[in-house]
């Protein structure tokens, strides 16, 4: 088995050995920083035959209207992060980015059910299956341990700024956000797969695949 797999600018590095289970589905976490691509690399194993579960999704049906969630929130962070009964996740990122007590407290509103929701639809795939938690938070949560691998998305700061500024979020706010999560040293003491997604999104998308298929035992 390979150490390493190459598709032009992007790569990809097995930190530690992966062992498949042979009695349920395999468990993957997807994670890393916000302008990384991990998405894309969810995307792609869902492509593949993946069954992913996306934290953020999770998160935002934990705060729909009406939820419990989303109650919680309006009284913890007051009416001005909503417009009319819909969450402003704009604004409630700002806010949160920029001071930890409140994103800490954010985190505890939506988080355990999150994960509560993301190991039930896992533990309920049929045995040979390949389920995929996309999680942000993973070693935040101090979760990774419960996945069979942990695929680590990681990207050049240049890139990662580019990329958000694409998606519309201003230089500062990005800078804030990056500044706010955990780094990437933290990142690697829990990582099975490297993933340094420093090319085109073509050249990530055919890395996704072969460390699929040479890494995680699937048919592609």
């Amino acid at each position: 088995m390979p150490g390493m797999l190459t598709r032009g600018a992007a790569r990809a590095e097995l930190l530690r050995p992966i062992t498949l289970p042979a009695h349920r589905a395999l468990h993957v976490a997807v994670s890393g920083g916000i302008g990384t691509g991990k998405s894309t690399v969810s995307r792609v194993l869902k492509r593949l035959g993946a069954v992913v579960v996306d934290n953020d999704e999770l998160a935002r049906e934990a705060t729909a209207p009406g939820s419990s969630g989303a109650e919680r929130v309006r009284e913890a962070f007051g009416p001005g992060v909503f417009a009319g009964d819909q969450l402003d996740r704009r604004r409630l990122a700002q806010l949160v980015f920029a001071n930890a007590a409140c994103r800490h407290t954010l985190e505890d509103i939506i988080v355990p059910w999150v994960l509560a929701e993301t190991k039930r639809r896992l533990d309920a795939l049929p045995t040979g299956a390949v389920g995929v938690a996309d999680i942000p938070l993973l070693v935040e949560t101090g979760t990774a341990g419960e996945y069979d691998a942990v695929v680590m998305v990681t990207a050049p700061l240049r890139l990662r700024l580019k990329r958000l500024e694409e998606r519309g979020l201003p230089r500062e706010e990005a800078q804030a956000r990056i500044r706010a999560q955990v780094s990437d040293a933290q990142r690697r003491e829990v990582t099975h797969i490297w993933v340094n997604n420093a090319g085109s999104t073509p050249e990530l998308e055919e890395l996704v695949a072969d460390l699929a298929r040479t890494w995680l035992g699937m048919s592609v």
